[in-house]
């Protein structure tokens, strides 16, 4: 035969579908032997390298090959069981990715309603602000007179009309509560900003009446702790009612076309109305100013040292009388101890229960730097008014060093006039004569212009 190699001495394999080679797979295994009937051939991966038949080798002529060459039995079983484990191991990793593909399935599930829910939000989003851009629109040709487009034909109404009087009464209704607002204030002279802490209080038996600015008439005081029916406040709110009924229109260009329709409307309700809401911004002032005082008595009189709890947190409770007493303790110490005020019979007024209020100081309106009005309790006897006058009018052996405040707004400013000549001259303190915490004190102080036109010249 030569180096050639004879094809009749190779054996013939016919592979056997997927089904009958596991049964026999199988079958091989239980019985460990390999059926002669059945021949096996693994497919062709693994095993057809392991398992395929050889070439014989060249024999010398008459010699066979013996059965020998084609491995042995359990070479065959060996490889047959590692292709089970094999096939094993697939199936759990089919199992695994059947559960991965699941769990992504679920989740974009998930994800897909998120984000479809977060559509329709967006979408409401869009649709809230394009009604409330239609209003504002809407808002904005009725302010500049577009409910009386009717009445043209070029112009047609972009809002229904009940819309358009519900806007209108709104504006006027915002309208009317400032004149109300303004009258008040001018009647009272006091500042525009009515808030709680700045409602002047009635006058005392034997004080100053207060003016009105620019006028010889008395300026209107309420007693905030009285009804609008009082036989005090009755008659300031009439005063009132005829201001704007005979002034009305001088005091803002927006409410005059109102201000009919105001008067129709009864005035008086509207007049009783506001008197009501500035009582209550007084009680709520008064109210928030009696809070720290009650919190500290509470915690005095819970406390088993009070004299250990005036000095932790009440003490920074009570910090306003505290820090008056302080001041009082102070002037009253640099005296010499032969000065009158220092006799031992003053000593039981020096504690702070006993220090009075003080408010902010006004004169013709105009808020008074560093200047506060003491209301002493009408308990005290004109012995300790005089006692707490006379120490109040000594001289700060400590005067606090704090520096000008610095404001934006010109009705927050220092005027020249309340700034010590001396103090200003100093060197250190050139840097404080500026616009923003300095300003000029106006013709009522002899200067050629007011602040307010100075600052609209700058403008």
């Amino acid at each position: 035969m030569g180096d050639k190699h004879d094809a009749s001495c190779l054996p013939t394999f016919v592979f056997p579908p997927y089904e009958q080679f596991k049964r026999n797979l199988d079958l091989q295994l239980h019985n460990a032997r390999v059926p002669a009937s059945s021949p096996i051939h693994p497919p062709p991966s693994r095993a057809t390298l392991s398992l395929a038949p050889q070439a014989p080798a060249c024999q010398p002529e008459g010699i066979t090959a013996t059965t020998t060459a084609r491995g042995s039995k359990s070479a065959v079983i060996l490889e047959l069981q590692s292709l089970k484990q094999c096939m094993q191991q697939l199936e759990e990793d089919n199992e695994s990715l059947m559960e991965k593909v699941s769990k992504l399935e679920n989740d974009t599930r998930k994800e897909k309603k998120h984000i479809m829910q977060e559509m329709n939000d967006l979408h409401r989003m869009v649709a809230e602000l394009q009604h409330e851009s239609e209003n504002l629109a809407a808002k904005v040709e009725v302010t500049s007179g577009s409910l009386n487009a009717s009445d043209r034909e070029d112009i047609k109404p972009i809002i229904d009309k009940e819309v358009a009087k519900k806007m209108e009464k709104s504006h006027q209704a915002t309208n009317s509560n400032a004149l109300l607002w303004d009258v008040f204030a001018k009647a009272m002279a006091c500042l525009k900003k009515l808030t709680g802490n700045l409602l002047p209080e009635y006058p005392k038996e034997g004080k100053e009446w207060p003016l009105r600015t620019g006028s010889e008439d008395k300026a209107l005081r309420f007693k905030w702790d009285k009804p609008s029916s009082d036989e005090t406040n009755w008659p300031n709110l009439q005063i009132i009612i005829k201001e704007i009924c005979t002034n009305g229109s001088s005091y803002s260009h927006a409410v005059t076309s109102l201000l009919t329709e105001l008067l129709d409307d009864n005035l008086q309700e509207h007049v009783i109305w506001k008197y009501k809401e500035l009582v209550k911004a007084r009680a709520g002032h008064l109210k928030g100013k009696a809070k720290p005082v009650i919190t500290a008595l509470i915690a005095i009189s819970s406390s088993p040292d009070p004299d250990k709890a005036l000095e932790g947190d009440s003490k920074a409770v009570l910090s306003e009388a505290l820090t008056k007493l302080d001041v009082c303790q102070c002037k009253h110490n640099n005296l010499p101890p032969a000065h009158e005020l220092c006799n031992k019979k003053y000593d039981a007024a020096m504690v702070h229960m006993l220090m009075s209020d003080d408010e902010d100081s006004y004169k013709d309106g105009t808020l008074v730097m560093m200047e506060y009005v003491s209301h002493a309790p009408v308990y005290q006897s004109e012995e300790l008014c005089k006692f707490y006058t006379a120490i109040d009018g000594l001289t700060d052996p400590n005067p606090s060093n704090n520096p000008l405040p610095i404001t934006k707004k010109l009705e927050n400013c220092v005027h020249h006039w309340m700034i010590s000549t001396e103090w200003l001259q100093d060197a250190k303190n050139k840097i404080y004569d500026i616009l923003s915490q300095i300003t000029e004190s106006g013709k009522a102080w002899g200067d050629p212009e007011d602040p307010e036109a100075i600052e609209a010249k700058q403008k």
